[in-house]
């Protein structure tokens, strides 16, 4: 079986949510592992549109709850971007907390056993 990694989507000011969903949308990734990304549901929703990506969001709770099929994000939401005061490219306390929150979360799920490994 491939390995079940979390992705923490990093700060989300910047392009980490855009260059996850892209990766997420190559043959090569889907080939070599399943992916659970750790971040916020509508970042990764907004990352999508940006990249015009041709992928669907699935929230769950824990990784075993994943639909790891082609073309599927399987995401943690953490639901901790609250979208009326984000900005891109700006430095903002939240975006930051939310970025250590979305690692924090990553590595407890591999400290738990719950995800191979953790990729940043």
């Amino acid at each position: 079986m491939k390995p079940l990694v979390a992705i923490p989507i990093g700060d989300v000011a910047g392009v980490g949510p855009e260059i996850t969903v892209k990766a997420l949308a190559l043959k090569e990734i889907f080939d070599a592992a399943r992916c659970v990304v750790v971040g916020d549901k509508k970042i990764i929703e907004n990352a999508i549109k940006i990249t015009g990506t041709n992928l669907s969001v699935n929230v769950i709770d824990e990784p075993e709850n994943g639909d790891y099929s082609e073309g599927v994000v399987n995401v943690i939401d953490l639901n901790n971007i609250d979208m009326d005061k984000f900005e891109f490219g700006k430095v903002q306390g939240m975006c930051g907390k939310a970025a250590y929150e979305y690692i924090e979360k990553s590595v407890q799920l591999a400290n738990d056993r719950k995800v191979d490994a953790v990729a940043t």
